[in-house]
């Protein structure tokens, strides 16, 4: 199994023609992408591709402290 792990801190929502008062204002969130490559122990015999699987999880918080504990938390869900 190979894991690939994406941790975007603070991205934030913001309005494409924001007036000025409102660049104060976005909201902002925490995502974790967490992609894994495995083998299919099933695979089709007629195709190529189904030899591995790839499983995509992605974890979204409001909190924005950006600690490990979030993304122990996202590792325990998934395992």
């Amino acid at each position: 199994m190979v894991s690939i792990v994406d941790f975007i801190e603070n991205f934030s929502f913001e309005v494409q023609n924001e007036m000025q008062s409102m660049h104060w204002h976005t909201y902002q969130i925490s995502i974790l992408v967490h992609i894994n490559f495995r083998h299919n122990l099933a695979p089709n015999r007629y195709d190529e591709d189904s030899k591995i699987l790839i499983e995509y999880h992605f974890y979204i918080s409001n909190d924005c402290n950006n600690d490990s504990k979030f993304v122990q938390h996202c590792f325990k869900l998934h395992w």
